[in-house]
């Protein structure tokens, strides 16, 4: 897949409207623990993984590789949040390609996936942020 010079909101919409029909509108993501590159365990405030097993894990993990990023470019986020201001050189490279409106419905969400929300309400969620 050629990659676009900017994901823009309907982009994003589009690639999570088909994970959301995917694994139905009812699911609601499983948050697992992620490792410090120490090797300890934490939980932190991010609480999905983009990979995990390597497969795309989490809604933004399954909408990036919907838009054609890899696996090895997911892995390379280390679980960073969307973040409309990132200043992590492995995010920007990747949430960098997006428009600012497609960042905040990424961001809308994963907060929405965090806090326990099935995938169909992330969804709406996401949605309302084009206004």
């Amino acid at each position: 897949m050629e990659r676009v010079t900017k994901f823009d909101f309907d982009d994003v919409i589009t690639a999570m409207s088909a994970v959301v029909s995917e694994v139905g509108g009812d699911f609601v993501y499983t948050k697992r623990n992620r490792a410090h590159d120490d090797g300890g365990e934490c939980i932190s405030a991010i609480h999905c993984v983009y990979v995990h097993n390597g497969e795309p894990d989490c809604l933004i993990g399954r909408i990036l590789s919907k838009l054609g990023f890899t696996t090895a470019e997911l892995e390379s986020l280390k679980n960073r949040a969307v973040d409309i201001h990132s200043h992590s050189a492995s995010a920007n490279a990747i949430f960098g390609l997006f428009t600012n409106k497609a960042r905040r419905a990424m961001r809308a969400a994963q907060l929405a996936q965090d806090s326990g929300a099935p995938w169909d309400r992330c969804l709406m969620r996401a949605a309302m942020t084009k206004v």
